[in-house]
């Protein structure tokens, strides 16, 4: 096996063990607050790129208008998000993150985080740094093949 293919593998199972357990605790907490994976991905939204119309948070999600109408509205009611006239144009409606909703989003934010710190503290002090510098590599390399895409 080429060595390319020896990363790749190793990369893609790490990646496999990251992704599950962190995203296990993740929505473990969001379920814990009633959403569904499309609510906990809306608010992320939200959260991401500020207060959106409901036609950008349709067509991200890949959803009709209505579907994702009733989906905000449930999230209104909830307390989770506002609904706001957008000042420049009276039609169209925008979402926004209330205080409720983002304590939520961090509180499962927080607890995929605390999987990472865990595995940190089962690492010795050298092996925290031999981790530290390979993915700074990955970073560095990362960023060089999509420039503009740091997010």
């Amino acid at each position: 096996m080429q060595q390319t293919e020896v990363f790749s593998q190793a990369f893609r199972e790490w990646t496999e063990i990251f992704m599950g357990r962190s995203m296990h605790r993740f929505m473990q907490q969001a379920k814990e607050a009633g959403l569904s994976m499309p609510q906990i991905a809306t608010l992320m939204r939200i959260h991401r790129h500020g207060a959106l119309p409901v036609s950008d948070i349709s067509k991200d999600m890949g959803t009709t208008l209505a579907a994702t109408s009733q989906m905000l509205d449930r999230l209104v009611l909830q307390g989770l998000i506002t609904r706001s006239e957008d000042p420049k144009d009276r039609r169209v409606r925008k979402m926004a993150l209330t205080d409720k909703g983002r304590a939520i989003l961090e509180a499962s934010l927080r607890a995929r985080q605390q999987w990472l710190d865990d595995l940190a503290d089962t690492l010795s002090p050298d092996e925290r740094d031999q981790v530290i510098g390979a993915l700074r590599i990955l970073i560095d390399k990362a960023r060089a093949i999509e420039p503009g895409h740091e997010s």
